[in-house]
């Protein structure tokens, strides 16, 4: 039975599982933590802990490694985040594990998410009207705010599509928005101000 072992870094928590492939459809949770992000180092740090508390998920039994992160993936040799001090290093992370390492964007991970059964406890918040035809918006608030959307591709299925909705810098336009602009600026040691 293949296994792929799943890390889902946020900017608070980090979630570590798992999961045994029992058809291409269907998978097992094995096994899962959550650990503080930040409170490692670095990334190596964070795996070392989760070794250590919990030595039954080991990541080298696994057939694969998907590592989901906060933020768009835009370098082949490290991997910056949003809301995280440290850097991945993908080579070092590769050598490390000897396993296809797979890194996507974390809420293509929550919208691939939103197509299995782990839905069935979801909670209506209104009452609408849905066809498999509509594209589906997956929205989660957390360190930051994230977001994706499921396209539909008109036969029932669905193709994730990331958006880092949360990094797109506020349109200042007026007197006051500008002012308000540089107050923010001033206060916080950002670049531009966005809607994270």
């Amino acid at each position: 039975m293949k296994k792929i072992f799943v890390i889902d870094i946020g900017g608070t928590n980090s979630r570590f599982a798992m999961f045994e492939v029992q058809s291409p459809y269907s998978m097992r949770l094995a096994g899962s933590i959550w650990l503080k992000t930040n409170e490692a180092g670095s990334f190596d740090e964070l795996i070392d802990r989760q070794e250590s508390e919990l030595p039954g998920l080991v990541i080298e039994n696994s057939d694969a490694l998907v590592v989901a992160i906060p933020g768009p993936i835009l370098d082949e040799d490290k991997v910056e985040m949003v809301n995280v001090s440290w850097a991945i290093d993908i080579a070092q992370l590769k050598k490390r594990f000897n396993l296809p390492t797979y890194f996507i964007n974390d809420f293509i991970a929550q919208g691939f998410g939103c197509l299995t059964r782990s839905i069935a406890d979801q909670i209506k918040i209104k009452d609408g009207k849905f066809s498999a035809q509509y594209d589906v918006a997956v929205i989660g608030a957390g360190t930051g705010l994230g977001h994706c959307y499921l396209k539909s591709d008109g036969a029932g299925g669905y193709l994730p599509v990331p958006a880092e909705a949360g990094q797109i810098p506020y349109a200042f336009i007026s007197k006051e928005e500008l002012e308000y602009r540089a107050f923010i600026l001033e206060k916080i040691d950002i670049p531009y101000p966005t809607g994270d």
